[in-house]
């Protein structure tokens, strides 16, 4: 299972950044041994400044803000309250 979700805002001068994380949960049985891992990394950030809001991926590549607001939980929410 995997989940998108808005981190922790960081402002800097004019600028909000905000981080979008990736946490995937991975279980599984082995030899009657059950076991629950989850594994949390980057996937895109989110700018917002003055005018239209832009993401980019960790390789810097311009990403849709509509289609991460659709994806990441809170996001939408956070946006609208800074």
């Amino acid at each position: 299972m995997t989940r998108l979700s808005a981190g922790k805002p960081l402002t800097v001068n004019n600028f909000t950044l905000i981080p979008i994380e990736e946490t995937t949960l991975y279980s599984g049985s082995v030899q009657n041994s059950d076991f629950l891992y989850a594994n949390k990394k980057p996937r895109a950030i989110v700018i917002l400044s003055e005018g239209t809001p832009k993401a980019y991926n960790m390789k810097f590549d311009e990403v849709s803000v509509e289609q991460l607001i659709e994806e990441t939980n809170g996001l939408n929410e956070l946006m609208n309250n800074i």
